[in-house]
């Protein structure tokens, strides 16, 4: 974390990714397959639970803004997912290019993908050859990426804004200063203002400006994929089930270590505890739904367990139509 009292208030939080560890690699979004536009907004977390990283920040520009996760959302720019290129480029903005073997470079159009793994695009570059080419203009959050001079470190920054007395966020100059004095060389302004957010390790680091996560229209993640640790916690999707009497419903389980490496079932088998005994579970576990009432289904994997709420309605409260 980086932080700042005078002559203004400011917080950023930064994190440096060494390219050539060979237990790092990177995803970003991928496409929402035959739905509407080119992804479908997720806020930060929500789409981490889902994939499983340790850590991750918003990324490209995009429209429409919804306050509801899972409508569909236009990436403004270059956008990629496991060398499926699914966004063009949009004007001069640039990107960051990253090959499968973590090879990586901030360009400007034309891109040429043609080894392109993953990518997200951005607004203009902050740093190029070393020197700032950032504005002096408003100050908002920032979300920004940056190459060091040998290409070796990614550096990822974000800085809170618009929260007098907190942080009042900085230029694109005064985001560039910050990369360059990180040791980044070239860079890049990612998309910011209320959609800033990093994630490390299953914490939310910086206090997004509008209060609350955005549905997003893409994130680039960094894993580790080395030795894996014991069961720390137990994912489950849903995290709660309502329902009548007799409906089936389906919930997916994964178990992940501390570092949110996800854990196979043989590595890490789960366990449902019911009625004072422990029946091993497969996901997706289906249930079926019995008498009304509020219920509680304990998931155990070793040492680690997590409840699934499980509330049964004795009948249907009403009816609605929509549209």
């Amino acid at each position: 974390s980086l932080t700042q009292e005078a002559p203004e208030p400011l917080s950023a939080y930064a994190v440096r990714i060494d390219l050539k560890d060979p237990d790092v690699r990177f995803f970003v979004t991928p496409q929402n397959g035959e739905h509407d536009r080119e992804t479908d907004g997720l806020k930060t977390t929500t789409f981490l639970k889902k994939y499983g990283c340790q850590v991750a920040i918003n990324a490209s520009p995009y429209s429409p803004e919804g306050e509801i996760e899972g409508e569909p959302r236009d990436v403004l720019g270059l956008s990629a997912s496991e060398r499926d290129v699914y966004s063009p480029a949009n004007g001069e903005w640039g990107a960051l290019l990253i090959t499968k073997d973590n090879k990586a470079r901030i360009e400007t159009p034309p891109f040429n993908t043609a080894d392109v793994y993953n990518a997200v695009g951005g607004f203009h570059l902050l740093l190029k050859g070393g020197e700032n080419v950032g504005t002096i203009g408003e100050k908002h959050p920032r979300t920004a990426v940056g190459l060091s001079q040998d290409k070796r470190y990614l550096y990822l920054l974000v800085i809170d804004g618009r929260q007098p007395g907190y942080s009042l966020g900085a230029s694109t100059s005064d985001t560039a200063a910050m990369l360059r004095a990180l040791g980044a060389y070239e860079a890049l302004n990612l998309d910011g203002g209320g959609s800033t957010t990093m994630w490390v390790r299953g914490e939310v680091k910086n206090r997004p400006s509008d209060g609350n996560l955005r549905n997003v229209a893409n994130c680039l993640v960094a894993m580790l994929s080395g030795p894996l640790g014991p069961p720390a916690e137990i994912i489950l999707e849903p995290e709660g089930i309502w329902g009548l009497p007799g409906a089936v419903v389906s919930v997916a389980m994964e178990v992940r270590d501390a570092a949110m490496n996800p854990l196979g079932p043989d590595a890490a088998p789960v366990g449902v505890r019911l009625n004072g005994a422990t029946h091993r579970a497969t996901s997706p576990l289906v249930l079926e739904l019995g008498a009304p009432g509020r219920h509680v289904v304990t998931m155990v994997c070793g040492d680690v367990t997590r409840e699934l709420p499980v509330n049964v309605a004795d009948g249907p409260s009403g009816l609605a139509l929509d549209p």
